[in-house]
C-alpha cells in the first residue's frame, strides 16, 4: 500500500511538473518576439553614446528597452546576437514537447554556439561585402562584436592567421552543436539532408524490384521500428527512474522539514503596520534628500548599497614606545633636550609631540631630521614644526602598516551625515583618525596636483562621486574637462553635466568664455533681487501680493526660483596651459576672483606643478589646496607656498591646506572602479542626460567651418586639410618683422618729407630709442637708400623723390636701381648746412654718446 501511494504521488508531481514545463514552454514564445522585434526596428541614432543629443522619440517598437538591448546585443555578439530569438523558440519547443525538462548542460553549449557563431562572423567581415554593408548600416563596429573582436581579430588571426583561425572555429563551433543537441541528432540532421538531397536519385522504384528485394525492404523497414520502439522505451523507463528517485528525495526533504518546524505560536501577534515616513527617525541626510526629490522628479539619489561592505582594517603602529625612546635618545645624541608629550595613532602615520626644554629652536630637530629617520628606520619623516595651536613639534612616522581607507567608511560616518554644507567635498581621514570633509562653496575653488600615480585620480573620483550621491541635478551642474579622454569616461551619461565631457582645448576655451558670461549675467540676477551670493538668491522668500480680484502678482516671473551650483572640474590644467594659455589664463582669473558668489567653483589638477603651468595669477585667489607626494620640496612651494609634500609616502598621502592656510594630513578614501560604475549606472537607469541645449551646441560647433565654402565637405581637397598653427615662437617673429617693416616705410615718409637721414633725426622723428634708429640707418644702407656714414654730418640719399616713392608703393625693383651719375646734386646738402645741422643736433649728441659710446661721431650728432 505504501508503495501504490508512493507511485500515486510520483506520477502526480510528473503531471504536475510536466504541466509547469509546459505553460513555461509557451511563454517561452512571446520572450522570442521580444528581441527579434527589438532587433528588427533598432535605431542606433537613438543611443546617447553614438549620438549627442540622441534622437527622440525613439522608433523602436519595444521602446527605449528594446533599442538598448538591441544596441548592447550588437555590441557583445554582433550580428550573432539575432540567433537569440531562434534558440529561444527551440527551447520553448523543447518545453512544450516535453523533451526538455530541466536546464542541462546541453543547453549551455548554445553560449558557446554564439561564441562560435560571432567568431565566425568576424572572420567573414573582410570577405563579405553584405556583412560590411551591414555593420555599417547599424552603426557597429565588427560583425562579431566584442566577443569575435577579443578572439579572432585580437587573438585567433595574428597567431593562427585567416585560415588557421578558420579551422579553430569551426571545430569549436561543430562540437558546440554536437554537445548541445547530442551526436544521434547531429547525424540524423545530416542523415536526413542527405536523403532529402540524394534519395530520388538512389532510391529503386517499387515496380524494378524483386519479391526478394522487397521483402529484405519491409524486413528492414520493420526491424528499424521495432528498434525505434525500444529506445523510446527505455528512454520512458529511465525517465520514470529518474522521475521517482526526485520524488523521493522531495519527500524525505519534507519529512526533515516537517520535523524540524517548530511548534506554531497560539495566538500570533499582528504586525503593526509602519509609517510610510518617519523623518525624525532618519539620521541619513542622503536619504532624506532622495524621499524630497521623489515628489520633484525622476532623479533618485544612489543608495549605499551599491557601495562595497566594509572590510576591517587595522594599521600596525608597531612599538610605540620602543619608538619613543629611541627618538629621545637620538634628540640627546645632538644635544637637543626633549620630552614625549603625547602621541596620534592615526591610520597611516603616527604623530609624536614632543615638548622642548626652553631656550631650544625648532630648527635644531628640523636640521636633523635625516639622521631622525635614519634612528627610526622610517622610509619617510615629516616634521610639523610646530604643531599648529600647541608649543609642541610634532615628527610624523609612517606606520609598519597602514590601514585602509574605503569610500563607504567616510560616506556612513557621522561627520558626513551631520555636515551642513552647499557643496561637501569627500577626502578621507587626517593623521589622527578624523573624518576629512571640506565645502567647496566657502572654499571657494581648489587646486589638486602631484606626481604621477600618487592618487591624485581617486581623489577627483571621490569628490565626484560624493557630489553625486547627495546633490540632484537641479542643486548641482558640472562641466567636466578631461583631455586625456579616459579619467571622466564613467561620468558622460550622467544628467549633472551641462554639456557632454570636453576633451578638445579649443572648446575649453570657449567653455571658460561662456562661465564668465554665465557669472556676469547670475551677478545681474543677484542684483535685480537684492542679494549678494547664490545661497541667499535659493534661500529668499518670495512675496506674493494678490489683487482685488484674487490673483496673485509676483515679482518678475522670468527669474527663476532656484539655481544649481556649477562645479567646473579640469583633470589636466598642465595640457590647457600650454596649449591655451593666453587664452584661459584671464577667464580662470575673473573666475576666481568674481564667481564665488555666483556660485560658479573650480577644481583645477595637473600631475606637473610647475610654476610656468601654475602661476601666481591663477593661484592668487584658489586657497584650496591638495597636495600628494613630490618628487622634490620646490614643487610642493609651488602646490601649497610651503614644503613638506616631498616628504609624504604616497598611495593616497596627501597634505590639506584649506582657506584658514593650515595644512592638514590625510589619507585618501579609496572607491574602485566597479562602485563607480554601480554609482553612474544607476543613475543612467532612474534619469537621462539633461545637457544645455544653446551651450551645447554652440559648443559642437566650435570646430565647424565658420565660411559658407560649398567645398568644404571635401576630404580630399588640400584647402580643406588642418594647416599647423604657429608656435609662440614663430608668432613673435612674424609680429616683429610686421613691426619692422612698417618702422622702414615710415623712415622712407621722413626722408621724402625733410630729405634728411641720420641716428637722431628717426630718433626725434620717429620716437623710437637708439638701437632701433641705428639698425634703421643700417637696413637703409642695405637697400641702398642712404650712404656709408663718412665723417660727421648726416648721410647722403642716393636716391631721388620718385626712387623713394616708388619704394613706397613696393615697386623695388625701380627703386633698387643704381642711381645715375646726372643725378640732381642739388638735393644733398651741402658743409654749411651740415654744420647748421650738426648744430641743430648738438643737444642729442650726449643723450647718444651716453647710450653707444663707441658709436662714431657722424652717428652720435
Amino acid at each position: 500500500m505504501p508503495e501504490m501511494t508512493r507511485n500515486t504521488s510520483s506520477k502526480d508531481n510528473a503531471f504536475e511538473r510536466n504541466g509547469r514545463h509546459n505553460a513555461l514552454g509557451w511563454l517561452f514564445f512571446p520572450a522570442a518576439l521580444f528581441p527579434f522585434v527589438a532587433l528588427l526596428t533598432y535605431d542606433w541614432r537613438a543611443i546617447g553614446i553614438l549620438q549627442t543629443p540622441a534622437k527622440t522619440p525613439v522608433g523602436n517598437w519595444i521602446g527605449p528597452l528594446g533599442n538598448y538591448f538591441a544596441y548592447y546585443g550588437y555590441m557583445s555578439l554582433g550580428l550573432a546576437v539575432w540567433a537569440v530569438p531562434l534558440i529561444l523558440v527551440v527551447l520553448g519547443v523543447r518545453l512544450v514537447t516535453g523533451r526538455l525538462t530541466r536546464l542541462g548542460r546541453r543547453e549551455l553549449w548554445l553560449t558557446l554556439v554564439l561564441a562560435a557563431g560571432a567568431c565566425l562572423l568576424q572572420l567573414l567581415q573582410p570577405h563579405s561585402p553584405l556583412i560590411r554593408q551591414q555593420i555599417e548600416a547599424l552603426n557597429i563596429p565588427a560583425a562579431g562584436g566584442v566577443v569575435g573582436y577579443l578572439l579572432v581579430t585580437r587573438a585567433l588571426s595574428p597567431l593562427l592567421s585567416d585560415f588557421g583561425a578558420s579551422l579553430v572555429v569551426l571545430t569549436a563551433l561543430i562540437a558546440a552543436l554536437v554537445a548541445a543537441v547530442g551526436l544521434p541528432a547531429f547525424l540524423g540532421l545530416f542523415k536526413g539532408l542527405f536523403r532529402w538531397a540524394l534519395g530520388p536519385a538512389l532510391r529503386k522504384p517499387a515496380a524494378d524490384m524483386t519479391e526478394e528485394e522487397r521483402a529484405a525492404l519491409e524486413a528492414a523497414q520493420a526491424a528499424r521500428e521495432e528498434a525505434r520502439r525500444e529506445r523510446e522505451a527505455e528512454k520512458a523507463r529511465v525517465r520514470a527512474e529518474k522521475e521517482a528517485a526526485r520524488a523521493a528525495k522531495e519527500a524525505a526533504r519534507r519529512q526533515q522539514q516537517e520535523a524540524a518546524r517548530p511548534e506554531p505560536p497560539p495566538a500570533p501577534a499582528a504586525p503593526q503596520p509602519a509609517p510610510p515616513r518617519a523623518p525624525a527617525a532618519r539620521t541619513d541626510s542622503a536619504t532624506a534628500v532622495a524621499v524630497e526629490e521623489e515628489a520633484k522628479g525622476p532623479y533618485t539619489l544612489p543608495p549605499l548599497s551599491l557601495l562595497h561592505p566594509l572590510s576591517p582594517s587595522n594599521a600596525d603602529h608597531s612599538d610605540v614606545e620602543e619608538m619613543s625612546r629611541r627618538l629621545i635618545d637620538t634628540l640627546k645624541l645632538f644635544n637637543v633636550d626633549a620630552k614625549l608629550s603625547y602621541t596620534v595613532k592615526g591610520p597611516v602615520v603616527t604623530k609624536y609631540a614632543l615638548l622642548l626644554a626652553p631656550g631650544i629652536r625648532y630648527s635644531a630637530v628640523t636640521n636633523i631630521a635625516d639622521n631622525i629617520k635614519g634612528a627610526l628606520h622610517a622610509k619617510s619623516l615629516r616634521i610639523e614644526a610646530p604643531i599648529p595651536g600647541d608649543e609642541c613639534i610634532g615628527i610624523e612616522v609612517p606606520n609598519r602598516k597602514p590601514a585602509g581607507i574605503s569610500f563607504r567608511e567616510i560616506i556612513e560616518s557621522e561627520t558626513w551625515k551631520s555636515a551642513k554644507m552647499e557643496l561637501p567635498l569627500l577626502f578621507g581621514k587626517d593623521a589622527s583618525g578624523r573624518e576629512l570633509v571640506a565645502d567647496l562653496a566657502s572654499m571657494p575653488h581648489m587646486l589638486v596636483a602631484g606626481a604621477t600615480g600618487q592618487g591624485k585620480s581617486v581623489c577627483l573620483n571621490s569628490i565626484i562621486c560624493g557630489l553625486l550621491m547627495t546633490r540632484t541635478p537641479e542643486q548641482l551642474k558640472l562641466i567636466m574637462v578631461d583631455p586625456k579622454s579616459v579619467e571622466f569616461t564613467p561620468y558622460s551619461n550622467i544628467p549633472h553635466l551641462l554639456v557632454p565631457v570636453i576633451t578638445d582645448n579649443r572648446k575649453v576655451v570657449f567653455s571658460l568664455h561662456w562661465a564668465v558670461a554665465e557669472m556676469e549675467k547670475r551677478l545681474k540676477l543677484f542684483a535685480r533681487n537684492r542679494v549678494r551670493n547664490i545661497y541667499d538668491y535659493n534661500h529668499r522668500k518670495s512675496i506674493v501680493q494678490t489683487d482685488m480680484f484674487g490673483e496673485s502678482s509676483g515679482g518678475d516671473s522670468a527669474d527663476p526660483r532656484t539655481i544649481p551650483y556649477i562645479v567646473i572640474i579640469i583633470d589636466e590644467v598642465a595640457d590647457l596651459m600650454m596649449a591655451a594659455g593666453k587664452e584661459v589664463t584671464p577667464d580662470i582669473s575673473r573666475l576666481t576672483a568674481k564667481a564665488r558668489a555666483a556660485g560658479i567653483h573650480l577644481i583645477l589638477a595637473t600631475q606637473r606643478p610647475d610654476a610656468k603651468i601654475i602661476t601666481g595669477t591663477i593661484k592668487a585667489n584658489i586657497p584650496g589646496r591638495v597636495a600628494f607626494k613630490t618628487s622634490q620640496a620646490i614643487d610642493s612651494r609651488t602646490i601649497l607656498d610651503d614644503a613638506g609634500a616631498e616628504n609624504l609616502i604616497g598611495r593616497g598621502d596627501m597634505l590639506f591646506k584649506g582657506k584658514d592656510g593650515i595644512l592638514t594630513r590625510a589619507q585618501g578614501a579609496w572607491i574602485s572602479d566597479e562602485e563607480i560604475a554601480n554609482i553612474t549606472a544607476f543613475i543612467e537607469e532612474h534619469s537621462s542626460v539633461q545637457f544645455d541645449k544653446h551651450f551645447a551646441t554652440k559648443l559642437g560647433r566650435v570646430k565647424e567651418a565658420t565660411i559658407d565654402d560649398p567645398f568644404a565637405a571635401n576630404e580630399d581637397d588640400p584647402d580643406n586639410q588642418p594647416r599647423p598653427e604657429a608656435s609662440p615662437a614663430a608668432q613673435r617673429q612674424l609680429a616683429r618683422a610686421s613691426a619692422d617693416a612698417d618702422l622702414f616705410t615710415k623712415a622712407i615718409e621722413v626722408i621724402i618729407n625733410t630729405n634728411r637721414a641720420s641716428v637722431s633725426h628717426f630718433q626725434r622723428k620717429l620716437g623710437i630709442g637708439y638701437n632701433h634708429a641705428a639698425k634703421l640707418c643700417d637696413e637703409l644702407e642695405e637697400r641702398g637708400v642712404v650712404a656709408p656714414h663718412s665723417g660727421a654730418g648726416p648721410r647722403t640719399i642716393l636716391l631721388d623723390q620718385n626712387q623713394l616713392e616708388a619704394i613706397l608703393r613696393g615697386e623695388d625693383a625701380a627703386a633698387m636701381a643704381a642711381p645715375s651719375p646726372e643725378a640732381p646734386t642739388e638735393e644733398t646738402p651741402s658743409a654749411d648746412e651740415n654744420a647748421a645741422f650738426a648744430e641743430y643736433d648738438a643737444p642729442d649728441a650726449d643723450v647718444e654718446t651716453a647710450a653707444k659710446p663707441e658709436t662714431p661721431a657722424e652717428e652720435t650728432l
